[in-house]
């Protein structure tokens, strides 16, 4: 009864009996799809968790890559000599009389008003202590600051805007201090000596002439500021003068009423100039 209720069956497995031959094990008809499936599904799932695992190691390698510094502007150092050069324009008063003192009683003397323009070189040495910045500082310019005037009731000026003052060049040496704002902008003040070469006349045409250097303190205020190349600074600065004592520049006996000797007085000038330097480090 066992032996035929297996009749006609076919065995799961099938294994050949020959001891000569290699095994040769065989499935059963539809198996093998099956296998080949399972096997491509396993190929796949591996395929993909190996890709997941590559993709995850380079995102984590991205964000953990350290941020590029921030590109930092170079802060200039303020020690060192520098070069440079100036460009101004200036305005000024002046009086002509025919005393030292310019002070007679009842007299009504001519007041040339000067302007005009100034361009000269500078030369200077600073040295920064923490925000503070020290400094001397030398220059030149020619000038062309004119003023002209009228004769008056009882002073007279030999005809038309006969009397003149006239500043032809000034030379400066002073000294700075600023405080050093941002790194690149330094209001400073400043102060020294200045010598003027001053020119006068009387008459139209001109009856007498003389000219004369001149020396006077000099004061003022300013603010420099650090361009984008560091070696360069660009300022802005206002000075003003006073020439002290008189200026005695005709012995003819031109001016006045009665002619007397020609002086100048009361000379000032108020700058405006602006100015590049090249610094040259310390």
């Amino acid at each position: 009864m066992w032996q035929s209720s297996h009749i006609g069956q076919k065995p799961l497995f099938s294994a050949s009996t020959n001891h000569n031959e290699s095994p040769n094990i065989s499935l059963p008809d539809g198996m093998g799809g099956v296998m080949r499936r399972l096997l491509l599904a396993a190929a796949a799932a591996s395929f993909t968790a190996g890709f997941a695992a590559n993709a995850f190691a380079a995102d984590v390698a991205v964000k953990a890559r350290p941020l590029a510094p921030a590109a930092v502007m170079a802060v200039p150092n303020w020690t060192g000599w520098y070069l440079g050069g100036v460009i101004g324009y200036g305005i000024g008063d002046s009086k002509h009389c025919d005393d030292e003192t310019c002070s007679a009683p009842g007299l009504v003397y001519p007041r040339p008003h000067m302007d005009g323009w100034t361009v000269g070189a500078t030369l200077g040495y600073n040295w920064q202590l923490t925000n503070w910045v020290f400094g001397v500082e030398g220059d030149w310019s020619f000038a062309n600051i004119v003023g002209r005037a009228d004769r008056t009731v009882n002073f007279g000026c030999g005809g038309g805007q006969g009397c003149v003052t006239k500043l032809q060049s000034e030379a400066t040496l002073r000294g700075r201090v600023g405080y050093l704002m941002w790194e690149r902008f330094l209001p400073y003040l400043t102060a020294g000596v200045a010598s003027h070469q001053l020119k006068a006349s009387i008459g139209s045409p001109i009856d007498s002439e003389d000219s004369k250097r001149k020396s006077s303190f000099i004061w003022g205020v300013g603010i420099e500021f650090g361009l984008t190349d560091p070696q360069w600074t660009a300022k802005i600065e206002y000075l003003r003068t006073d020439l002290t004592g008189d200026f005695h520049y005709d012995l003819t006996s031109s001016c006045g009423s009665p002619p007397g000797d020609c002086f100048v007085r009361n000379v000032n000038v108020n700058l405006i100039r602006f100015g590049v330097n090249r610094r040259f480090g310390s």
